[in-house]
């Protein structure tokens, strides 16, 4: 995957924030993300809700921790 620019999010509040930055991907990447959700959803929708909750916690942590 080749990257020509990144995309940067800026706060509404104060725009000189930046919240994060991701590379532009284009529409190759957005195609492979979508496609990485639908073959994901059925497992989800599988998991009990216990096992949802779990997940989503775990995910908040490693963000907290980035």
């Amino acid at each position: 995957m080749t990257v020509a620019s990144m995309i940067r999010s800026t706060s509404p509040q104060r725009p000189s924030d930046v919240v994060g930055e991701w590379p532009d991907t284009g529409g190759a990447g957005i195609d492979r993300a979508v496609e990485r959700g639908r073959d994901a959803a059925g497992a989800w929708r599988a998991a009990s809700a216990a096992d949802r909750s779990r997940a989503l916690d775990h995910a908040a942590r490693q963000l907290d921790e980035a």
